[in-house]
Parts: C-alpha cells; sequence; structure tokens
C-alpha cells in the first residue's frame, strides 16, 4: 500500500463512515483504490490498491483462512516497484506459502532461510547468487530419473571455459577439471573405474593422472574400452603401486599410453598377469619383461638398436648362441647361424628336422652344413678344408698368396701352387703338373749393318721402352770374326732431348766382341739395370774392325 492509499484509508476513518465489502472470498471482485473489503469464509481483511490490485492486510487466523500472526501481506496481483511501495511486515511465527516472487529494487532484501517440512523457495528464471550456497547437497529431482544439469556458460564455449571442482584447505586443491572440449583431468582415481565410451559422439582422450590401490587383489581386472577411433587412455602415474593394486587383466579396445611404471618398485610392486590392448600401446619408458617367453605376433618388427644382444646369461659357455628359423620342406625343417659352444665355432645349418633348444643338435636328423653365397674378403689361412664345385674336403691347409689348382683325384680335388714374387706370371704347368709363378721376361736391342763394309762408329740409333722393367743380360753376335764396343746410353723421355755419352749405362762393362762372333754378358759390372716406363734408350759404336753387321739384344724382367 502506498503512502497515498493508506491516507485515504485513514481519512475516511477518522473523518466519515468507512464502507466493507463483504462476501465470499472466491466472489472478491478486484476493488477500487482504498475500498476495504472483508471475506466472510476466510475472514480476511482486502484494501484495494491501483498499482498493486487487492492487498491483504490481515486476517482474524480462525476458520482455516489466513496464517495466525499479525502483519501477513500477501500480494495476488502485481509487485513492488518502488521503494515506496515496500511494506514491513512483522515476523512470521508460523510456516506459510509464499506463492508469488520475492524482488528487491533500490533497498536490499534478504531472505535469511526459508524452514519448514516439504517447503519450497521458488526463484525467478536465471537468478545471480551473490553470495555462497552452503547447503549440504544439490539435488536434481525426487524422480528416479531427474536430471542435474551444470552449465558454464550460455555463449559459444571456447577454451578456458572449465568446469573446475575444488577440494582441500579452502579450495586450495582442483580435484577434478572438465575442460571445454570435453576431457576431464583429474589428480587421481582411488576405487573401480567402469564405463563404456562407445556411444560417444566425437572421439576424445581420457587421462588418467594417477592410480592408487587399483583393484583389491589379485582377480580384479581393469577395462578401458573407448569405442570411437582415435580415442586413446593415458595413464601418467605408475600401475600397481601399493601393494593392493594387483591386477590380472589390462585390457582396452583403443591405445592405451602408460607413461608411469608398470608393476612399480616402491612401495611394494603391483602385479599384471595379463596385459592386453586391441589397438595400440605406447611405453614411454623402459619395458622390463621378466618372463620365459616373449611372442611377436606380428608382420614386421622395427629395432633401432644396431647391435642385438643374446645370451645375456650365458656365463658358463653352455647355450648356443644365433638365430633360426623355419620353413617346410617334406616336413618342418629349420636353419640358422649359430655359435657352437662345444668348439667356439660359428655354423651355417640348413635341413635340421628338431627344433634348437638352447643348443643346435649338430647330430640331429636331417642336419646338413649350410651354403652361403657372398663375396668373401680376408685370409683363409685358417680354413680346414676349402669346398669345390666337386664336394670333397680340399687341402687341409693353403700355401699363404698361392694359386689354387685342381687335383688329380676325388679325395684330393684342389691343391695349392707356389708364391711367386713381384712382377712375376703365373704360367701352366701343362695337364701333368701345377703351374708356377715366372719372371715375366721380355728384350730390346738394335742390329747395326755396315752394308758389306766394317761398321762405322758414331750413334745408331734410339728405342723407347713402354714398360719398367729391368735389365738382366746384354747379347752381342756378329756376321764374322771381328771385334766392335757399343755403349747404351738412357734418359727419361724428352721432347727436345736424346740420351748422349754423358747418359751411359755400361760403366766400363759395354758390350764387346773381341775376335769373336759373340758375346754374352750376366753379371752386368757397374750397370744402371732400372730401366723406367717410357725411357728413351740409345746405342752408340765406340770401335769396329772387320764385323760388318752386329745385333745386340738387352733381356729384361718387367717390374
Amino acid at each position: 500500500m502506498t503512502a497515498s492509499e493508506l491516507a485515504r484509508f485513514l481519512g475516511n476513518a477518522i473523518f466519515g463512515t468507512i464502507r466493507f465489502r463483504r462476501g465470499a472470498a472466491a466472489a472478491l471482485p478486484t476493488l477500487k483504490d482504498g475500498e476495504p473489503a472483508w471475506t466472510s469464509d476466510t475472514h480476511l481483511l482486502y484494501v484495494g490498491s491501483v498499482s498493486s490490485g487487492n492487498i491483504l492486510v490481515t486476517g482474524s487466523g480462525g476458520g482455516g483462512g489466513a496464517p495466525a500472526g499479525t502483519g501477513y501481506v500477501h500480494v495476488t496481483n502485481g509487485v513492488y516497484d518502488t521503494p515506496s511501495d515496500i511494506i514491513n511486515a512483522t515476523t512470521v511465527t508460523t510456516n506459510a506459502n509464499l506463492t508469488g516472487p520475492i524482488i528487491s529494487v533500490g533497498n536490499a532484501t534478504s531472505v535469511a532461510q526459508q524452514t519448514g517440512t516439504g517447503t519450497i523457495f521458488a526463484m525467478q528464471a536465471s537468478p545471480t547468487f551473490t553470495t555462497q550456497i552452503v547447503t549440504p547437497k544439490v539435488v536434481g529431482g525426487p524422480s528416479t530419473s531427474s536430471t542435474l544439469t551444470f552449465q558454464t556458460t550460455t555463449a559459444a564455449g571456447a577454451t578456458g571455459a572449465d568446469m573446475i571442482f575444488k577440494v582441500g584447505n579452502n579450495g586450495a586443491t582442483e580435484g577434478m577439471r572438465i575442460k571445454n572440449d570435453g576431457t576431464v583431468n583429474a589428480t587421481s582415481f582411488i576405487g573401480a573405474l567402469t564405463g563404456n565410451a562407445s556411444t560417444a559422439t566425437t572421439a576424445s582422450a581420457v587421462a588418467v593422472g594417477g592410480i592408487t590401490g587399483l583393484g583389491t587383489g589379485v582377480g580384479t581386472a581393469l577395462a578401458i574400452n573407448v569405442g570411437l577411433a582415435g580415442a586413446f587412455v593415458t595413464f601418467n602415474g605408475a600401475l600397481g603401486t601399493p601393494s593392493s593394486g594387483t591386477v590380472t587383466n589390462l585390457t582396452g579396445t583403443a591405445s592405451i599410453n602408460i607413461n608411469g611404471t608398470v608393476g612399480a618398485t616402491t612401495p611394494a610392486a603391483g602385479t599384471f598377469t595379463s596385459l592386453q590392448a586391441t589397438g595400440n600401446m605406447t611405453v614411454d619408458g623402459d619395458l622390463l619383461v621378466s618372463g620365459n617367453t616373449v611372442t611377436f605376433d606380428t608382420a614386421t618388427i622395427t629395432v633401432e638398436d644396431p647391435l642385438i644382444k643374446l645370451a645375456k646369461a650365458n656365463a658358463a659357455d653352455a647355450v648356443d648362441v644365433g638365430l633360426y628359423g623355419l620353413y617346410t620342406s617334406s616336413g618342418s625343417k629349420y636353419s640358422g647361424l649359430f655359435r657352437d659352444a662345444t668348439d667356439g665355432k660359428w655354423k651355417l645349418f640348413t635341413a635340421l628336422q628338431e627344433e634348437p633348444t638352447t643348443t643346435v643338435n649338430t647330430g640331429g636328423t636331417g642336419y646338413t652344413v649350410g651354403t652361403i653365397v657372398a663375396s668373401l674378403e680376408g685370409s683363409l689361412a685358417n680354413a680346414t678344408g676349402l669346398p669345390v664345385a666337386g664336394g670333397g674336403t680340399g687341402n687341409a691347409t693353403a700355401t699363404a698368396y698361392a694359386p689354387q689348382f685342381g687335383g688329380t683325384t676325388s679325395t684330393n680335388p684342389h691343391q695349392s701352387g707356389t708364391a711367386g714374387t713381384a712382377g712375376q706370371v703365373l704360367k701352366s704347368g701343362g695337364a701333368a703338373a701345377v703351374g708356377a709363378y715366372a719372371d715375366d721376361v721380355a728384350s730390346f736391342g738394335i742390329t747395326i749393318d755396315g752394308g758389306g763394309a766394317a761398321i762405322t762408329t758414331g750413334v745408331k740409333g734410339y728405342v723407347n721402352i713402354p714398360y719398367a722393367c729391368t735389365i738382366t743380360s746384354a747379347t752381342l753376335t756378329g756376321d764374322q770374326t771381328g771385334s766392335i764396343v757399343i755403349d747404351v746410353w738412357k734418359l727419361a723421355f724428352s721432347t727436345s732431348a736424346l740420351p748422349t755419352v754423358s747418359n751411359t749405362i755400361t760403366a766400363s762393362a759395354k758390350p764387346t766382341l773381341s775376335s769373336a762372333k759373340g758375346s754374352q754378358d750376366t753379371t752386368l759390372t757397374g750397370w744402371t739395370t732400372s730401366v723406367s716406363a717410357g725411357d728413351t734408350v740409345g746405342f752408340n759404336v765406340d770401335s769396329c774392325t772387320t764385323t760388318t753387321k752386329a745385333t745386340l739384344v738387352l733381356k729384361v724382367k718387367k717390374s
């Protein structure tokens, strides 16, 4: 009631007669401004208001109508919208139902609490709370299918629009965060984790920060079932801690990433008797397998390690070391390469009919020395037999740097020759003997013709030697008994010079005929016998009597 309405009501009461409408509450019309009315059935007093409609002023508390007490105000049509419209009521001492909204405009209005069994406190749509809700719980509804909805924003959600649940000392610890993209981050999960994301509409990741007390002992299984391609589950903490975290089966239909330790040793180690994933499994740390068998049921295995260590526990050299494979040829056969622990030698085998265990049975059925096709480098000095195309064991040893020849019998299918020296060439021994190395012999020289008269003195010619060699002898012959002395000169090839007497190589042992038809010198005392490839050799007649035609031949051994 406004101040003017109250004044009109009091004025009528003081200065004139007050007329009340009277009748049943259901028949109460809209009262005029300041007009009073009394309901005979509910025993309530109303006053009309232009701005607020019929205002309940007070009641007698009888007849089951108004609640007991005084100052109870009920607005059935309209609301107070200015500070002057506020009516201060006395305290309601019994439970009361508020059938309309309570609004504070201008002046602060607070509702401390509402008590009573079954009472309902209803607010207008989208209220704003300026203080905390301290009730113990928020309930979605009384039905078995009641839904409780939490929503972060009415706008289009973006990064950072997360729903955060805080716990601990005055909310100091973030217990869980539901991010804007729908993923859930939590510091830990204690107890059973169940559920299936096969009905999810988008592929999403589930990150498990750490699992403690996983399961309650042997027999507990943890199943990770993510129905959409691309989804994965990440364990960022250790699995199997503390000791109560023993799990017999860890299975999954999507990728499982374990970034911590599986079966941690601090505290007591957890145990997994079966770890299975139908999708990919990524292990960022080291994977330690302490069982007896590791089976790879895959088509391709890729290993980064350039060297693979085998037989780690072979301290007593009691097991063979190597690799073998299975193939089928009239049954199952095995072929491989191994180091035989009995003699320390590497062996290639094939056709073995029994599968190797810690050793390869070289006496087993079908065991055959394998064949390798390769280019070999290095020494064969330690070979005990050199197989050839015709079979057999070959020579027991081979001479270093010596040629190998075919043998004469099936038991000795080949034999070794002898080693040669530098510059020698291999010559066949024919059908009855092995070949051998021999010097690579050649010769060069000059024939001098006096035309029927005694040969005159002077330079008679030059020859270029295309290969490196060593002069081993000098042979001089004449057409008749006579005397002649020939000097030999040598000079490296040049386009502008020829050898002269200053380039002599014969010292004082020049090729000479002295009243003879021939002479041969194999000693070559004082000679420079070495000839380089490309050298030019010249021949000069120092003196001659009677001899009309002579030939000088220098025998050499090629280098």
